[in-house]
């Protein structure tokens, strides 16, 4: 013990990081979905009646997830809407464990199915356009994030049961997501779709960074699920200098001395936070991940169901929706 101390004293202390609070989230959500409600109505439709169903759906799907992560103590929860894409939860963990986020994934887009099963059900009872229409979209909205896509909540939770710490089958899974979202588009013509795959490719560039650079790690046997908290000076010593490597911006900011070098210490530790892979239980039996898969099938099913026995007795709705409602 007292030689592992001593050979630490050779490195320079890594940078103290303090955790900033989430200052004003409220605030970024209001913004964020007024930003949202714009894009939607300048590129989309101009019929607020739709926008406001489309920000319900949104809104209670994010608030399952919030309220899931408000149950298990996350920190610093906020949420943000994305112009023509949708929106997201955000908080952290010190600890996650599979259960929790199987739970957070599923309890976003499951209440919302069964949301739009009953409006369904109930507005075709009584052909109601809008209560049905909302029921659609509630069911078509919640079930698409259920598709096995990274970054969707189906395409999450598949990292979470079965490949959580396989950082190169989590690679090709987001490449193979990316490509898939882009022939999606294509095949329906639809650019949001394509414009989005497109999008998913700076993910899977940044996924080949962090393989690259937790590959590097492995092989000088440097623990990376860790926090940060928790890592020697040793360590961070070595993920800098491999970071660095990697990461052509922070080499140009170090050269052309562009910030001064406590700013650049920071900028530096921030992102090899990301680097790290935070700490997870794997508490999770195959047993439990077949009831989270079972739970999974069955909300896509469900949608299935409701839109098959429904079929045949939604003329009025389609002449309504023809008909400009």
């Amino acid at each position: 013990m007292e030689e592992t101390e001593e050979f630490e004293k050779y490195y320079p202390p890594k940078p103290v990081l303090e955790e900033r609070a989430a200052t004003n989230s409220l605030g970024a959500t209001v913004f964020s979905l007024l930003l949202f409600v714009w894009a939607f109505f300048t590129f989309i439709s101009d019929d607020l009646r739709f926008i406001a169903v489309i920000l319900i759906v949104l809104t209670l799907h994010e608030s399952g997830h919030f309220l899931a992560m408000k149950l298990f103590r996350y920190r610093n929860l906020k949420m943000i809407f994305l112009p023509l894409l949708g929106a997201y939860v955000h908080g952290k963990k010190d600890l996650y464990s599979q259960k929790e986020r199987a739970i957070v994934l599923l309890s976003g887009p499951l209440p919302g199915i069964l949301a739009g099963a009953a409006l369904f059900y109930w507005g075709m009872q009584h052909e109601s356009f809008w209560v049905l229409y909302s029921g659609i979209l509630f069911l078509l909205i919640n079930t698409l994030n259920l598709m096995p896509i990274d970054p969707l909540d189906g395409g999450q939770l598949m990292q979470v049961l079965f490949i959580s710490r396989q950082d190169l089958v989590k690679l090709l899974f987001s490449l193979v997501s990316s490509l898939g979202m882009i022939f999606i588009g294509l095949y329906f013509d639809n650019w949001i779709l394509i414009g989005f795959g497109f999008l998913l490719g700076f993910r899977v560039r940044g996924n080949q960074r962090l393989y690259q650079m937790r590959s590097k790690l492995k092989e000088q046997d440097i623990n990376y699920r860790i926090n940060y908290q928790d890592l020697s000076d040793r360590d961070y010593f070595y993920i800098k200098g491999i970071f660095v490597e990697h990461s052509p911006t922070v080499k140009k900011i170090m050269n052309t001395g562009a910030v001064d070098d406590e700013e650049l210490d920071q900028l530096i530790a921030s992102d090899i936070c990301d680097v790290l892979e935070v700490p997870s239980k794997n508490d999770l039996s195959s047993v439990g991940k077949f009831v989270f898969a079972s739970l999974w099938l069955l909300g896509i099913l469900l949608t299935l169901a409701v839109f098959w026995v429904g079929a045949n007795e939604l003329n009025w709705f389609f002449d309504a929706f023809q008909t400009g409602r």
